[in-house]
């Protein structure tokens, strides 16, 4: 059986695994339930207090009873360290399961950080594990180290962050080759849909949660004073921040669009309806994947007056730019290989698992 946490990696490569014939259940710390993809069987944890560490516990103390030597749990970076105050609680699982596997997505600065911190500072001494870049709490710190440890395979999602994942300091067999981070077509002609029915023509823009105060300003700013930008299309990482959902208070939708990791949704999303994007990034690459798709990556911190510069160069540079709506159907189209995708993962972590 493979257990996963309920992110957009873990989701759709369980539906893929669903359907090759695996079980698989999927947890969450019970916030996040619609949209659930048919054909699972879903454990779903209390939801006293929804979010709450408390529920997060309970829930998984409940999971702790369903599971096996045999099973494989399926960990994705985004989602560990967005959803879980505290390791303790996947570290139990890790302990009633025979195997644990990382998808990578890249996503996420906090895992760099936390990577660099509790690896590299141990064998380079470059980093300071009291530094102000690391936001994790001490009690992280075990489970993390033991993470990267004892898992039993990296998986990138990309070629960008495969690249990436050749600078950790694992074992090279660790690491297996990229998987392109599936999206789901009919979950984007469905969101297609519905925002082409409420503003044919409007401009779509990808936020991060990396919006500081400088940069939630400059937005206020450039939303309030550009006409183009009043029926903006807003799609927020699956953990809305309020700064910028305010920002957009003049929309015509807000669209939660189901992932941490945003680069296949957004950009299929904006470019099926026909308009180019605004695309939030906070990695130190731009996904090759969309070089001359129409969209304009731009890293958004609020942290600096570069950072502000980019964000007022990007949300201009998106109102200009044609798009090509065919190719991204094309593509989200191609990506919609769940089932190739999880053919691919079982390759890999069944026989390890053995």
């Amino acid at each position: 059986m493979f257990v996963g946490d309920y992110s957009g990696l873990s989701l759709f490569l369980s539906r893929g695994l669903a359907a090759i014939g695996h079980e698989v259940i999927l947890f969450s710390n019970g916030d996040h339930w619609k949209n659930l993809p048919r054909g699972h069987n879903i454990w779903t944890p209390a939801k006293s207090k929804a979010g709450s560490v408390v529920n997060q516990i309970r829930g998984l103390a409940e999971l702790q009873k369903l599971l096996r030597p045999t099973d494989v749990l399926i960990l994705a970076t985004e989602y560990i360290f967005s959803r879980f105050a505290n390791g303790l609680m996947l570290e139990r699982l890790m302990d009633h399961v025979g195997q644990t596997i990382l998808l990578h997505a890249g996503c996420s600065d906090r895992f760099h950080g936390a990577y660099q911190h509790t690896v590299l500072c141990k064998e380079c001494k470059v980093h300071d594990l009291k530094s102000e870049r690391c936001k994790f709490e001490a009690s992280q710190w075990p489970f993390l180290e033991r993470m990267l440890r004892e898992t039993t395979t990296i998986v990138p999602f990309t070629s960008v962050y495969a690249e990436s994942a050749k600078l950790y300091p694992v074992k090279s067999e660790r690491i297996t080759a990229p998987l392109h981070f599936p999206v789901d077509a009919e979950y984007i002609e469905t969101l297609a849909n519905e925002a082409t029915a409420i503003r044919p023509s409007a401009p779509v823009m990808h936020g991060t949660n990396r919006v500081g105060f400088k940069g939630t300003k400059l937005l206020e700013k450039m939303l309030s004073q550009d006409d183009r930008l009043r029926d903006l299309v807003c799609i927020t990482p699956r953990m809305p921040f309020v700064e910028f959902l305010g920002l957009v208070r003049n929309s015509s939708m807000v669209l939660d669009q189901f992932f941490a990791n945003g680069y296949g949704m957004a950009g299929a999303i904006s470019l099926m309806l026909g308009t180019p994007v605004a695309f939030g990034y906070t990695a130190a690459h731009v996904p090759a994947d969309f070089v001359g798709t129409g969209i304009v990556p731009m890293k958004i911190t609020g942290s600096s007056q570069e950072d502000a510069l980019v964000v007022d160069q990007a949300l201009r540079a998106y109102l200009e730019r044609p798009v090509d709506a065919a190719q991204i159907k094309a593509m989200a189209h191609e990506r919609h290989d769940h089932v190739g995708i999880a053919r691919h993962f079982a390759e890999v972590a069944l026989p390890l698992r053995d």
